[in-house]
């Protein structure tokens, strides 16, 4: 029996096998960026109301509705946007805010028509703010092209005005939005987009169209945007670590108070008496905007991703803004006042840092205590006192910061506080007893220096 020879195989002789595996895709979209965007919006208005029913006493009976009103609105706006973006794989998740100067309008000369009062009625929006999450998918051999779905909050001033009595009235309005984009990088921290969003505004009332008639108006608009934002660079947050000179830190919570002034007005309508109203017009009274003296305390918290910084903040506003102006239709015998005091505010904030640097919007909610009164000398001594009343609202904002030391932070901000509209009645006391009805709008707007303590995060506190 024989064997074969024993021949050996040389490593060398095999071709060498191998394993590959798809590469990631590459890490292109993490990270915070501000940059611009401009577009176009259509959508539709709609102007409703219940109709005239009885008035309250010392007023008329019914009578026929003055008629509603429905027609496009159309137009562009401009603005700045910030955000940030995490990618795990191919998927992208984040947050962006933006700020948009807008004139979106519209007019129908035929509002009324229901009612066979056919007249001019119209719309405007003329500012938009969005705070919404983004939901993307990478495609593409390196990853540059994004896909994403967007959605959240919206806030826009709403205008509208009906030439019947004549009449207008305008809210900073809350509602929502959603929408979709594709975004594409074409150089290293450079980026551009198409986006659409679906904006509603929702409804409410702005004005009174007749005494106790308000006039409910609606807003939405599709809108279709183009954009090109700036990725910034990643900025290292710091650990605790000691440092002769420590990379600042945003991260924390903080209070701290504030001082400043501002400037507010107020525009009534009363709703007492259909002579007064047919014959003296639709008994609007604009006050002139007076300023005030206000101070407070603020408390917050902020988080820091990078270059970007987020959070939510709380303030208190005590304030004594005294108004009182002569009636532009009785100016002998009746003077109108209103007081504001208390503002209080809770809203996010959201900016981008540079070392000691901080620039940021924020939006929210406010409210505010808001007292009318006012007082005749015509046919005898009377006044009408319904007291006060805690209106809510909303506020957005603006200011910059500045880190003095890693704990003392010196700021300047402004904000927008729209109080809404609230309808006050009471009797009249003295030799007038009828009862008086008035719907209310107060505006605001401050202008504050701020100082802060923050307080170290507990890395920083544990490293000590």
């Amino acid at each position: 029996m024989s064997v074969a020879p024993f021949s050996p195989i040389v490593a060398a002789d095999l071709a060498p096998r191998i394993f590959t595996k798809a590469p990631p895709a590459p890490d292109n979209w993490s990270g915070g960026y501000v940059g611009l965007s401009g577009g176009f919006g259509t959508g539709n208005s709609k102007q409703t109301d219940p109709g005239r029913g009885p008035l309250v006493p010392g007023g008329g009976g019914g009578g026929p509705p003055p008629g509603d009103g429905s027609y496009a609105v159309n137009g562009g706006l401009i603005g700045g946007t910030i955000g940030y973006n995490w990618q795990i794989a191919r998927w992208v998740y984040g947050f962006e805010g933006d700020y948009s100067w807008a004139d979106i309008s519209g007019r129908s000369d035929q509002c009324g028509l229901s009612a066979n009062n056919a007249h001019a009625c119209g719309t405007k929006l003329s500012s938009l703010g969005t705070l919404r999450g983004r939901v993307g998918y990478a495609v593409g051999a390196a990853g540059n092209w994004l896909l994403f779905a967007t959605g959240g909050l919206a806030v826009g001033e709403v205008r509208g005005w009906d030439v019947l009595t004549p009449a207008s009235g305008s809210e900073l309005r809350p509602g929502w939005t959603v929408g979709a984009g594709v975004e594409t990088k074409f150089a290293p921290n450079w980026s551009a987009k198409v986006e659409y969003l679906y904006v509603d505004l929702g409804k409410s009332a702005l004005f009174d169209i007749l005494p106790s008639t308000p006039e409910t108006v609606s807003f939405n608009a599709n809108i279709v945007r183009a954009g090109i934002n700036y990725k910034l660079p990643v900025g290292k947050i710091p650990t605790g670590s000691f440092s002769p000179e420590p990379a600042r830190n945003w991260s924390g919570l903080y209070i701290g108070g504030h001082v400043g002034g501002s400037s507010a007005g107020s525009n009534w309508a009363f709703q007492r008496d259909d002579w007064w109203i047919i014959r003296r017009g639709t008994g609007g009274i604009p006050f002139a905007r007076q300023t005030s003296v206000l101070g407070g305390v603020q408390a917050g918290y902020n988080f820091q991703l990078g270059s970007i910084v987020t959070g939510i903040e709380g303030t208190w506003s005590g304030l004594n803004h005294k108004t009182t102006i002569a009636s532009p239709y009785y100016p002998d015998t009746d003077t109108e006042t209103a007081k504001i005091s208390n503002i209080f505010t809770i809203a996010g904030r959201l900016g981008v840092t540079w070392d000691r640097v901080l620039f940021y919007a924020k939006g929210g909610w406010a409210g505010g205590e808001v007292g009318l009164s006012a007082a005749s000398t015509s046919g005898g001594p009377s006044a009408w006192n319904p007291g006060s009343k805690f209106r809510s609202g909303v506020i957005v904002g603006a200011g910059f910061e500045y880190m003095l030391t890693q704990n003392l932070i010196l700021g300047i901000e402004y904000n927008h506080i729209d109080l809404g509209r609230a309808n006050y009645t009471a009797y009249n006391t003295g030799a007038d007893t009828t009862l008086t009805s008035v719907d209310d709008k107060t505006k605001l707007d401050t202008v504050v220096g701020r100082l802060s303590y923050k307080f170290d995060s507990l890395g920083a506190v544990a490293s000590r």
